[in-house]
């Protein structure tokens, strides 16, 4: 389960994939840390994947399950941070839910 959402609405609606393992090579690396953990953030966000979903990290370092967690933990809290911040001073728009205007020389009038 995601803890965390950005946004789903860029996303269609697809149901969630099966149950399944993602195995990473090289989990420690940097990829992961910028590529691969955002993807899978965002997949979560947006509800794609299944509840038994896991991720196998492989690496050269030795890390046991708790403190390869923590560091995931740590790349997504850096990811969403960052994220938010470019979202926030990147904010310009305004979302208008119900209709002005009753045609469409009135709704133009009121642009």
């Amino acid at each position: 389960m995601c803890l965390v959402s950005l946004t789903q609405s860029n996303y269609t609606q697809a149901p969630p994939a099966s149950p399944n393992v993602t195995v990473i090579f090289g989990a420690g690396g940097d990829l992961t840390r910028r590529k691969l953990i955002p993807a899978l953030f965002h997949l979560c966000d947006a509800g794609l994947l299944s509840d038994n979903f896991a991720v196998l990290g492989l690496g050269r370092r030795d890390v046991d399950d708790d403190s390869f967690r923590d560091l995931m933990a740590e790349h997504i809290r850096d990811y969403v941070g960052t994220a938010l911040r470019e979202t926030e001073s990147n904010w310009r728009r305004a979302v208008v839910e119900k209709p002005f205007g009753q045609d469409l020389e009135s709704v133009a009038a009121f642009n």
